[in-house]
């Protein structure tokens, strides 16, 4: 079946204007909270063939297991981050 689809680069007049929807709509799979323990992870750990890399990228993993794991409070965030950035194109 072929795409009907259009890429959003090629819709918008500008590279300024495709920038401003894409830092609006930016979001990842993490609710942020969680996603900062991995930005701060990647901020201190930049050279992956460091001796301790993998011990530490273990550590972080864990860490984001327990933050998923303390409750349902991620998913609530995730339902208002998301409603947040649809909300923002309104």
């Amino acid at each position: 079946m072929k795409s009907r689809g259009m890429k959003l680069s090629s819709i918008l007049n500008t590279q300024e204007q495709f920038r401003q929807v894409y830092d609006r709509f930016q979001w990842g799979a993490r609710p942020a909270y969680i996603q900062n323990v991995m930005d701060e992870f990647k901020r201190k750990h930049a050279d992956q063939q460091a001796g301790s890399y993998q011990e530490q990228w273990d550590q972080v993993y864990t860490r984001i297991g327990e933050l998923y794991h303390k409750g349902n409070e991620y998913r609530k965030v995730m339902l208002q981050e998301l409603k947040e950035r649809f909300t923002s194109f309104a």
